[in-house]
């Protein structure tokens, strides 16, 4: 989907595949035709790979015994298996599996969960090397209200100020990383790395006109968010996704 204007390069992976692709679901038929189910878990910590298959999670002790520094969390194992084979490939190039819970607050407004497994295929198995979890707040403008455009000179404002619009927030919690330019990798270790917060705002018809981005210092409650995520997609899943 072609943006009209341009805008920095992390605005534009940020709001590319969580503010617009995530809102399409047509991909799910197109996963579940494709045998993605079969990955590896890099513990780039330890410097090795876990291979995990299909099985029942419960408190039974995991065939893959974990090495030093690895965060062995079996909620977190289960929740990335059904992105897997459950979920739907949402961003095709950097390679990445969702699965995404909305609920509706109210008339205008809308809250999206979505679990983000990034990973490179080799030889039909699927390593991950990034997972994110998208919290994300979703509220319609009409078209009478006053918005900022930082991304549309004053002059060129008048093509946008009478479409409806949408303010997406997004906070962004990220574990695990490897730089495309530079290769350097960050250990994916079950605990997070990186928390974003990001404000859009966007036309109906899918045109980027503002964008804020800040990176928030990791701190003591990080781990419990990222758990509180882990458990909260864990029950859509095991509740059917009602």
């Amino acid at each position: 989907m072609q943006l009209n204007i341009k805008f920095p390069f992390r605005a534009f992976l940020c709001a590319i595949p969580f503010c617009i692709i995530l809102s399409i679901h047509c991909d799910i038929s197109q996963h579940n035709s494709q045998n993605l189910g079969h990955f590896v878990w890099e513990n780039l910590t330890a410097g090795v790979t876990f291979i995990y298959h299909h099985r029942s999670y419960d408190n039974q002790e995991s065939d893959c015994i974990p090495s030093k520094g690895y965060v062995f969390d079996l909620k977190l194992e289960e929740l990335l298996d059904n992105v897997f084979i459950k979920g739907y490939l949402c961003n095709d190039e950097d390679k990445a599996m969702c699965m995404q819970k909305i609920e509706k607050l109210d008339d205008n407004s809308e809250q999206r969960l979505t679990v983000v497994a990034y990973f490179f295929p080799i030889k039909k198995i699927n390593y991950i090397y990034k997972i994110e979890f998208v919290d994300e707040k979703r509220t319609f403008i009409g078209k009478d209200s006053a918005v900022d455009h930082n991304l549309v000179s004053q002059k060129d404002w008048f093509k946008y100020k009478d479409i409806e619009k949408f303010l997406i927030k997004q906070k962004i919690i990220r574990d695990g990383d490897t730089s495309i330019n530079t290769g350097q990798r960050i250990p994916l270790d079950g605990q997070p790395d990186f928390i974003f917060e990001d404000t859009y705002i966007i036309t109906k018809d899918h045109t980027l006109i503002h964008a804020e981005n800040k990176t928030v210092k990791i701190d003591e409650n990080a781990p419990k968010i990222f758990n509180t995520y882990i458990k909260e997609m864990l029950e859509y899943v095991r509740n059917g996704f009602d």
